[in-house]
């Protein structure tokens, strides 16, 4: 499929009259997939593709024994090189509007899973302290009841 300036060139350097090319030119314009975010289309045709790569990689997730980590490899990161690898080798719109998907799909996962750990150890570092205050008192309380037995002898 050739690219907007070889059709325009084409356009420019064939038999048709000032006018003709004008008219020509202009419902090129206005027939054209502007993948910009500033038309409704445009903004349309991502939302589509994003939601169609998070519902793929979600179901991945889901039916995969190791989720998208597939051998300690992210699948959703994998994806996003070779599509964004591609948007760049194929100035394909499509490519890097799968890329931006499936990257933002690994960096919710891995932030979640880095947060979840976080808090997880905050958690447990509070509980072993807790447990360590309770046993400290418990040795207390112990001292000191054997130390009122050996004053009561």
């Amino acid at each position: 499929m050739p690219d907007n300036m070889e059709v325009y060139d084409r356009i420019a350097h064939s038999n048709l009259s000032p006018r003709e090319k004008g008219s020509v030119m202009k419902f090129i314009e206005t027939m054209r997939y502007d993948r910009s975010e500033q038309t409704v289309m445009g903004a349309l045709g991502e939302s589509s593709i994003s939601g169609l790569v998070g519902s793929a990689l979600g179901a991945a997730h889901a039916e995969l024994k190791d989720g998208l980590d597939i051998n300690d490899i992210p699948a959703d990161a994998v994806l996003w090189l070779f599509a964004e690898t591609g948007g760049v080798i194929y100035k394909s719109a499509l490519s890097r509007d799968v890329a931006k998907s499936a990257l933002t799909v690994f960096a919710f996962r891995k932030t979640y899973s880095f947060l979840s750990a976080v808090k997880d150890r905050v958690h447990s570092d509070k509980e072993e302290k807790a447990s360590q205050e309770m046993a400290d008192r418990e040795k207390t309380v112990e001292t000191d009841k054997v130390t009122e037995a050996a004053e009561g002898l």
